[in-house]
């Protein structure tokens, strides 16, 4: 699919008129298969989005923990910035 056809997919999908005529000419147990297809599509983005959010948490959680060690060693991070880097 090109950019062009790609923009105008989610063109008529994200406008309720334009969608309902592009699918007039379905059956009712068309329109339920690409309901179940949409829906799988959109549980698996809701799983990858909070699976996204879990990592992005932890990553804030280990960020956290290490400024606390920074902190409790009695260093900040500009000591760590100003340190050179030994080769």
């Amino acid at each position: 699919m090109s950019e062009v056809e790609i923009t105008e997919f989610q063109s008529i999908l994200l406008h309720a008129r334009r969608f309902k005529a592009s699918v007039k000419e379905l059956t009712t147990q068309q329109l339920i298969e690409v309901q179940e297809k949409l829906n799988a599509i959109v549980e698996d983005r809701k799983a990858a989005d909070e699976a996204l959010k879990e990592q992005e948490q932890a990553k804030l959680a280990q960020i956290e923990q290490l400024k606390s060690l920074i902190e409790e060693a009695g260093l900040s991070l500009d000591d760590l910035s100003s340190t050179p880097i030994k080769r």
